[in-house]
């Protein structure tokens, strides 16, 4: 993963952002279970994945916010 400061866009509708950020994570999940894999990681390596944990971490917290605004709408 390439880390920049671009923004990432969201979906409008709550249901397809609420599927993206899961694939997010996933994704990121991914990226991270495969660096920690390596036996050794340089330290632009140890950087990024801080970075992508704290990133994984942010949507994860996107996510139930999302999800507990749908549940109060549909209720």
């Amino acid at each position: 993963m390439k880390i920049n400061n671009k923004s990432l866009e969201y979906p409008n509708d709550p249901h397809e952002c609420l599927n993206y950020l899961i694939v997010k994570h996933r994704e990121l999940d991914d990226e991270a279970d495969a660096m920690s894999a390596k036996v050794r990681l340089t330290t632009s390596e140890q950087c990024e994945l801080q970075v992508i944990k704290r990133m994984r971490l942010k949507i994860r917290d996107q996510i139930e916010v999302l999800r507990v605004k749908l549940e109060r709408n549909i209720a």
